[in-house]
């Protein structure tokens, strides 16, 4: 705890020099020196930081370094001062180690490369097989829940549709969020690599340079390798956004496409606890739909192993299983209030 402290007083130090530095550019200027104040986002910050401890806050602060290195960046190619120029020449490489060192020191990430975030075959199909499994587990346990209270089938085909309704929106919606936070991220390394190539060309190269000779790659033919994709800055960023960062730049995610295939995943799912109660008449409806869904358990279960490569027969069993259980449960509690009303 002493070291890290250590270490994370010697990051203030250099935050207060850098702070000098615009401290005396504003005076240039003729504006007014703000006295400090910690701000109320601050004052939040540290709130959550007493009850989650410091480490929740390296994240949020990873990401002041990543802007501060883009910001003093752009101000470098923009500046038509010298010494300023040359102050930031000395102020980037700074904040780029602290983004670094800060993760560092709180064990979040190691030196090992990173691996590649998409592979789309398999992780599509698993999030379609996952979006039909959700829309049938829910509308059926919800299906259940309301025919244990009520035994009138409009009123629980109108439960089974409100809950299908909701949830495809409520998947689609998460899933474009969750993949447009995707992309954000993406963007928002990929234009600090460009920045970091741009700035420190020999020092990138030496880090294309380590990642291939994690993959066996002899050290001589990593550096010819290196300097060959170096000539071409589009082809370098596409193999460093790739080696170094993890992201395949001809295989991003499509928000919307996303949304559209999650939604329509669980509508599929759902539709198989509700059809019997729209087109069978009576007690069969009930009937009809536990068949159906309790099948459609296992064809979904069985097929997820697509993706997991596990037993078929296992899988199947192991939704069928929780299915059944869920509806006993929902159709038991549905019961119990049917008989309190």
């Amino acid at each position: 705890i002493k070291e890290k402290k250590e270490k994370y007083l010697e990051l203030a130090e250099t935050e207060e020099t850098h702070a000098s530095i615009w401290e005396k550019e504003m005076e240039k200027l003729g504006l007014k020196i703000p006295q400090f104040r910690l701000t109320l986002r601050g004052r939040i910050l540290l709130f959550f930081a007493s009850i989650l401890g410091y480490r929740s806050l390296v994240p949020i602060l990873e990401n002041g370094e990543d802007n501060a290195v883009l910001g003093y960046a752009q101000g470098y190619r923009e500046s038509a001062d010298e010494k300023l120029k040359e102050s930031l020449k000395e102020i980037i490489p700074d904040e780029r180690k602290h983004s670094l060192q800060m993760q560092e020191y709180s064990g979040i990430i190691t030196k090992e490369p990173k691996k590649e975030r998409w592979h789309r075959g398999g992780e599509s199909i698993g999030d379609i097989i996952f979006g039909i499994n959700d829309g049938l587990l829910s509308t059926f346990s919800l299906v259940m829940g309301v025919s244990g209270a009520v035994t009138n089938n409009s009123y629980i085909l109108l439960s089974g549709l409100a809950g299908a309704i909701a949830g495809a929106i409520s998947m689609a919606a998460g899933a474009y969020i969750s993949t447009k936070s995707t992309l954000e991220v993406y963007h928002k390394h990929l234009n600090t690599e460009k920045m970091e190539m741009e700035m420190f060309p020999e020092e990138e190269k030496r880090e294309l340079v380590a990642h291939y000779r994690t993959k066996g790659i002899p050290e001589t033919q990593a550096k010819i390798l290196a300097e060959h994709l170096f000539k071409d800055k589009k082809t370098a960023l596409k193999s460093m956004s790739k080696e170094e960062l993890g992201f395949a730049v001809n295989i991003l995610p499509n928000p919307y496409k996303a949304a559209l295939s999650e939604g329509i995943a669980f509508v599929c799912g759902a539709a198989l606890p509700i059809l019997p109660y729209l087109l069978i008449p009576g007690y069969w409806a009930a009937k009809v739909c536990i068949i159906l869904s309790l099948s459609g358990f296992f064809i979904a279960g069985a097929g997820r192993t697509m993706v997991t490569g596990r037993n078929p027969l296992l899988s199947g069993l192991e939704m069928f299983l929780l299915g059944a259980g869920a509806a006993l449960v929902t159709h038991f509690i549905g019961s119990l209030i049917g008989v309190a009303l």
